[in-house]
């Protein structure tokens, strides 16, 4: 299935010249404007309005480490555990594609390390702010498709590399001490 459908989707390559390049942008440049994004709804939603400044900057600082320790444990132990030994080609180089954008033919896919990263930083933004949390996760989505449509990733690359990000973010929230009135513990 997975093979069929990054199959299908090859196929759809140069009948819709726009939906080429739509899809191509949002693989390669949606997931620097997201996470920019998330950088700057990040600070205005993890402080929280109530308290004195000292609280919110520090109520900020606890949920950047949160986020700060899952990017660690998923691309510092997870990921590279993981290629060490299972490390799949790339479909366009799996089937002699040339990719709708730039990318190596040697770097693994599994597991999408863009899915895991922008799933983690929306499932950050989630856990401080519902709809800015929705917003991101229907970016990330939009991105992964994307990302398969360009032929950089088999769908299972970026199942996995979504379950990692959000399993991370939300390991990282527990694994941290309650801090009074933080996003993380109310």
């Amino acid at each position: 299935m997975d093979t069929a459908l990054a199959q299908s989707l090859h196929g759809l390559w140069g009948k819709v010249p726009m939906l080429d390049a739509a899809f191509a942008l949002s693989a390669s440049f949606l997931p620097y404007v997201l996470v920019t994004a998330f950088v700057a709804m990040f600070w205005g939603v993890s402080g929280g309005s109530e308290g004195s400044a000292f609280a919110r900057r520090t109520r900020r600082l606890y949920a950047a480490l949160g986020v700060a320790i899952a990017i660690i444990v998923a691309f510092g132990v997870i990921i590279p555990a993981i290629r060490l030994g299972y490390a799949p080609e790339r479909p366009f180089a799996a089937f002699g594609w040339k990719p709708l954008i730039a990318m190596s033919p040697d770097a693994p896919s599994f597991p999408s390390g863009h899915a895991t990263l922008l799933f983690l930083v929306a499932t950050a933004m989630w856990q401080g702010n519902r709809n800015r949390g929705y917003w991101l996760f229907a970016g990330a989505a939009l991105v992964s498709f994307a990302r398969v449509y360009a032929g950089v990733h088999f769908p299972i690359d970026i199942l996995c590399g979504a379950l990692l990000g959000i399993l991370s973010m939300l390991l990282a929230r527990k694994a941290l001490p309650p801090l009074h009135g933080s996003v993380y513990h109310s």
